[in-house]
């Protein structure tokens, strides 16, 4: 945990009109200083940053914070990322963390530092070597990638030597009086080993054409692309052949101690200033992909980076953007991928659609013929459909499906094939927290499986229940008497976890403390009786809100600290409602005043939440017979529940 004083020392010492000036270009107005918005298109300032209080607001999108909310949202980091990258920029040094840094972990960190100060070199090198070799860019020129593209992107090229990249580096580092990469030719060549520019001959059994030293190119007769984090720094490579016949087609840097894969996203720095205003990513598969679709001027795309999607990829395009449009290659493979990527996304909060490329083509041919960026966007969403009915369409007919036509039903798809796909769909969408999402994902695949909804819903409660145990004659419990008799099982064992209707309340009082207070009218004793509540958790989230109420902490994140200690002290610390908030803050969410605005309806929706979780526990301990009641009876309060939310 970073110190509170450590935090106040870089509010102090870094001018938010200075960090804002960097990305926005702020004119005075009055006592404030005013430009155009970097998170939303607009063409008259709406955003202005105050000098005097530390923040900056825009009247146009809502977006509001500090200098951390600022330094998080511009480049895609953590708060903890956020106060290191300020505490460096200002000079500050930050505390260990509590019993001090081990040799290991010393050693560690400066090796991470010595390996991203190289690769910055080593992308260098290789680019200056593309700028002077007319044969590789002659490639890049055959693709329609420009020399303005080769530069944004920093693309390189390795020429087919054994000993070239480290000679080169060499030489570069030798004209330099700040590096703190080592100058002996084997000293770097182990960093480079480490990093997976170079190779050990020593691991190899193979005999050929080397250079006399231990290590020879891991790259070598390919064009190179530099994968970066966020904010632009380089932590590993990319290479493809020119030669189509070679092979492999792409290799790419191993994982080391500052690239992994699975988190990393190919083309993001150059998109993020287009993805913040725009908040809409082109998901595609590979590095020329991305570059294809820039080379029309669409800069909001990025590409995993010769691996498939992660949940990790997921989260970081979460914390960028709203919308995700998947533009995989047009053919059976690439459909398929597309289709997978539901487990994924599913209940992420992304609204994410797949674009169907005609004639199996891939985005670089499919682009190739686009007037401007402006025509292309809008080409390849007007192609694309709901990830959900892609999966399910691409399920049921396979190779055949038609994604663009009503006609297509399943009449002609075997009642196996159906109940397979229904099954799978059922599996992913009972992991979808959002009740309102669920039931929309629900009604969609009882659509185009043609079945009832009652039934698609009783797949998908049933994914998530465990097969009731067969009890002894003698204990078999008879019917339910009445509608609300599953309390009885709950009497057996309580949960502790939080239910739905708590979970708002408390990221809503964590994200925004001043509506303690009103929560506190909102939730009053006579009102909290007619509420089902469970294992006495709701006196913890009134006592939080109470002791939020008495003590008026200050908005997240500079009062993060003093947020958690509350918790912890209410026994909700391990419950992550720290971490949601601040994911709610960072994409400008207003729900906090929308659940308190909206009391009387928020007071029903989550009165039915809590009897719907309440159901949920109940069924995993009652007889089959019962279940089946238990089950009918919470799809009538999920119906109710979907009526309150869109009326």
């Amino acid at each position: 945990m970073i110190p509170q004083s450590s935090i106040e020392s870089i509010r102090e010492r870094q001018s938010i009109t200075e960090l804002v000036g960097e990305t926005v270009e702020l004119k005075r107005s009055g006592n404030r200083f005013a430009g155009l918005c970097p998170f939303h298109n607009e063409k008259t300032p709406s955003f202005y940053v105050n000098e005097e209080e530390g923040f900056y607001h825009c009247f146009g999108c809502g977006a509001h914070g500090d200098i951390f909310t600022f330094v998080r949202e511009t480049r895609s980091l953590s708060f903890i990322e956020a106060v290191k990258l300020l505490a460096d920029k200002n000079g500050i040094k930050l505390p260990l963390s509590s019993g001090g840094e081990s040799p290991e972990e010393r050693k560690q960190r400066k090796l991470r530092l010595l390996l991203r100060e190289l690769m910055q070199h080593v992308a260098a090198v290789y680019h200056d070597h593309l700028l002077s070799n007319e044969s590789a860019l002659s490639y890049f020129k055959s693709r329609g990638i420009e020399k303005v593209l080769v530069e944004r992107f920093q693309l390189g090229f390795a020429p087919d030597q054994w000993s070239f990249i480290l000679d080169k580096t060499l030489e570069r580092l030798s004209k330099l009086d700040n590096t703190k990469l080592p100058s002996d030719p084997s000293k770097l060549a182990y960093l480079m080993e480490l990093s997976g520019v170079l190779k050990s001959r020593n691991n190899e059994s193979g005999q050929g054409n080397r250079s006399s030293n231990n290590h020879y190119d891991s790259f070598r007769g390919r064009v190179m692309f530099p994968i970066s984090r966020s904010d632009g720094v380089v932590t590993a490579l990319g290479g493809r052949v020119i030669d189509a016949k070679s092979q492999p087609k792409y290799i790419n840097s191993p994982e080391t101690l500052i690239y992994k894969k699975r988190k990393t996203l190919y083309g993001l720095a150059q998109a993020m200033r287009s993805v913040r205003q725009s908040r809409s990513v082109f998901l595609v598969e590979g590095y020329m992909d991305v570059l294809a679709l820039a080379r029309c001027g669409v800069e909001n795309a990025v590409a995993s980076c010769g691996t498939a999607l992660t949940a990790e990829h997921v989260q970081v395009l979460k914390r960028i953007s709203d919308k995700v449009v998947v533009v995989y290659d047009g053919d059976f493979a690439g459909q398929k991928a597309a289709a997978e990527s539901l487990e994924l996304f599913a209940g992420s909060g992304l609204e994410v659609s797949v674009a169907v490329l005609p004639d199996s083509k891939d985005p670089d041919d499919y682009s190739s013929d686009a007037v401007n960026s402006k025509a292309l966007a809008e080409r390849l969403e007007s192609i694309s459909i709901p990830l959900a009915e892609f999966f399910l369409k691409l399920r049921m007919f396979g190779e055949s499906a038609n994604f663009n036509s009503e006609s297509s039903t399943s009449s002609s798809i075997s009642a196996a094939r159906q109940g397979k796909v229904a099954e799978d769909f059922s599996r992913i969408v009972a992991k979808v927290g959002n009740l309102v999402e669920k039931e929309i994902l629900i009604k969609k695949g009882s659509e185009i499986l043609g079945v009832s909804f009652e039934s698609m819903s009783g797949l998908v409660e049933g994914v998530r229940q465990p097969v009731a145990k067969r009890q002894p004659k003698d204990q078999t419990p008879g019917p339910l008497e009445h509608e609300a008799d599953f309390h009885r099982v709950l009497e057996q064992e309580e949960s502790q976890e939080p239910g739905a209707w708590e979970r708002q309340v408390l990221v809503a009082v964590v994200s925004k403390p001043s509506l303690a207070s009103g929560f506190l009218e909102m939730f009053a004793e006579e009102e909290m009786d007619s509420i089902p509540v469970k294992g006495g958790l709701s006196s913890k989230v009134k006592s939080f809100i109470e002791d939020v109420a008495r003590e008026a902490p200050g908005q997240l994140p500079g009062s993060e600290k003093s947020i958690r200690e509350i918790l912890e002290r209410n026994d909700l610390a391990s419950l992550g409602i720290v971490d949601e908030a601040l994911k709610q803050l960072t994409v400008g969410g207003g729900r906090p005043e929308i659940i308190l605005s909206q009391a009387d309806q928020v007071q029903s929706r989550l009165s039915i939440q809590s009897e719907i979780e309440c159901i949920t526990m109940a069924e995993a301990s009652c007889s089959a017979e019962e279940r089946q009641v238990l089950i009918q009876k919470k799809l009538a309060l999920k119906k109710k529940l979907s009526q309150l939310s869109t009326g």
